[in-house]
C-alpha cells in the first residue's frame, strides 16, 4: 500500500522501563514492572479528521508478552479506559500498526510495547497519512481517539493528573550547562562535582572558546559531553538541543545551569551566585532536592528559592511570542497564570519537559544576540518551561531559602 510522505517519531523512556542500549537500528528495553510504557517525541503533524497510519515494530527479547497499544493525551491527561490496539494488518509491512482519527490534535502519545516483564527491541513509530478507500480495500476501518466532552483550555483550568511514576532510586542524573563565558569554567565545575553520581555532562560552548577549554571539561568531568554551538539563543536554544540527547541516554532528573552574568544588573554576580548556592551549594542541598522529586511525583522542576515570579512578570513583552510557542506545543495558555523561574536555572524531570521537544525550534527562529534583557525568543521559552511540565502533568517548586534572598535583591 502507498500512504503519504512517512514521518519518525523519536521514542523516550515514560514509566517502568529502561534502555539498555542500541542494536543497528532500534533500541534496547528493558521493562522494569508489568506494562511499561515509552513516549513519542517530536512533532505529531496533525491534519483534522485525517486518518493518521502509525507503524511501529516490537520485538520481545525475552518475555515481555501481550498486545501493544497506543495512549493518547488530549490535555487531561492518558486516559487508560480507551487505549488504541496495535495489531499485525495488511496496511504495513511492520509487526504492528494502527489506523487512526483524532477528534482533534492529541497532546502526547504513548506506547505500551508490552503487559508482561521482560526485554524487547523498539526504536522509532513511523507516522503518516492514508486514505479511507484505501483501507476500505484493506478491509479495514479506522479508530478513533476522542477527547472526553469537558474541554480543558488554558493553565487556569482543572489541574492535570498526579503522574504516577515517581524517580527511580538508581535513576540516572544529568546536568546542562552552557558555559557562554569561559572566565566562569572554575566555578561552575566546583558546583558540579558537588553532585553525587553524576551521570552525564553535556555542556555547551563558543565556537571561539579556547582550543584547550574541551580537554579541561573532560578531565575533571570524564562523561561529559562538549559542543561548540553559534552565539543563539542563549542557554535557552542550547538546552533544548541537550534535552532530547538527555530522554534518549535514559537521563531522569537534570540540573540547568548557566553562567549567568547580567550586566543590565548592578548584582548580576551575585545573583548567579544566589541561585546556583540553592541549586547546588552544597551536596546535602543537593541530596535535599533530589529526595523531594523521589518522594513527591508531582514535582516536575525546583527552582532556586525566590527567584519564581508570576507569569505577568514582563507579560506584554514576551506574550505574543509565549502563546505562539505553547500552541505548537499543543496548549493554549492565553488567560492562564503561572509561575517560571527567572534566570532559568533549575532541576527538572527530564519527562516534564519532553513538549518542548515537540518545537524542533532551529537556529534562524532565534534573533542575532544583541545584548537585549527581555523580549527574545529565547525569554519567551523562559516562560514555557514551567507551561511545558503542566502539559506534562507537573507542577513547579522551589528550593529551600534560608537566605531569604529573592531575585528582587538583584535588581537595580
Amino acid at each position: 500500500m502507498e500512504n503519504g510522505d512517512a514521518m519518525n517519531l523519536a521514542i523516550a523512556s515514560f514509566a517502568s522501563v529502561r534502555r539498555l542500549g542500541g542494536v543497528d537500528d532500534s533500541s534496547i528495553w528493558m521493562s522494569l514492572s508489568e506494562c511499561p510504557q515509552l513516549l513519542l517525541v517530536g512533532d505529531l503533524h496533525y491534519e483534522e479528521q485525517a486518518v493518521m497510519l502509525f507503524e511501529v515494530d516490537i520485538l520481545p527479547i525475552a518475555g515481555c508478552g501481550g498486545q501493544p497499544f497506543l495512549c493518547v493525551d488530549f490535555g487531561e491527561g492518558f486516559d487508560e479506559a480507551h487505549r488504541i490496539p496495535l495489531d499485525a494488518t495488511s496496511l504495513s509491512a511492520s509487526m504492528f500498526s494502527a489506523a487512526v482519527v483524532f477528534s482533534s490534535r492529541p497532546m502526547r502519545i504513548r506506547i505500551d510495547p508490552c503487559a508482561e516483564t521482560g526485554e524487547f527491541l523498539c526504536s522509532e513509530v513511523r507516522v503518516s497519512t492514508t486514505s479511507r478507500e484505501l483501507l476500505r480495500e484493506a478491509g479495514e476501518e479506522p479508530l478513533h481517539a476522542q477527547r472526553s466532552a469537558v474541554a480543558v483550555k488554558g493553565l487556569a483550568a482543572s489541574p492535570p493528573p498526579r503522574p504516577r511514576g515517581a524517580l527511580r532510586d538508581r535513576g540516572r542524573i544529568g546536568a546542562i550547562l552552557h558555559l557562554f563565558y569561559e572566565d566562569q569554567w572554575l566555578e561552575m565545575s566546583e558546583y558540579l562535582a558537588r553532585i553525587p553520581g553524576l551521570a552525564r555532562l553535556y555542556v555547551s560552548i563558543q565556537k571561539t572558546a579556547s582550543r584547550d577549554l574541551e580537554g579541561q571539561i573532560a578531565a575533571q568531568f570524564p562523561q561529559a559531553v562538549v559542543r561548540r554551538l553559534p552565539n543563539r539563543g542563549r542557554d535557552v536554544l542550547p538546552f533544548l538541543h541537550w534535552l532530547e540527547l538527555a530522554a534518549q541516554e535514559d537521563i531522569e532528573l537534570v540540573c540547568k545551569i548557566h553562567t549567568k552574568r547580567s550586566p543590565h544588573l548592578p548584582l548580576g554576580d551575585a545573583c548567579r551566585r544566589d541561585m546556583l548556592d540553592k541549586l547546588l551549594g552544597s551536596e546535602s542541598i543537593i541530596r535535599d532536592i533530589i529526595s523531594s522529586f523521589r518522594v513527591d511525583p508531582s514535582l516536575g522542576i525546583i527552582g532556586p528559592g525566590g527567584h519564581l515570579v508570576p507569569s505577568s512578570f514582563f507579560w506584554e513583552r514576551n506574550a505574543v511570542r509565549v502563546e505562539a510557542l505553547c500552541l505548537r506545543m499543543g496548549f493554549d495558555v492565553k488567560g492562564a497564570s503561572f509561575e517560571f523561574v527567572a534566570g532559568a536555572m533549575f532541576w527538572a524531570r527530564v519527562e516534564a519537559l519532553l513538549p518542548l521537544c515537540r518545537l524542533h525550534m532551529g537556529d534562524d527562529e532565534f534573533e542575532e544576540e544583541s545584548g537585549l534583557v527581555d523580549g527574545t525568543t529565547a525569554h519567551a521559552l523562559e516562560r514555557c518551561f514551567p507551561v511545558a511540565a503542566l502539559i506534562s502533568g507537573y507542577r513547579v517548586a522551589e528550593s529551600a531559602n534560608g537566605a531569604g534572598t529573592t531575585m528582587r535583591d538583584f535588581a537595580p
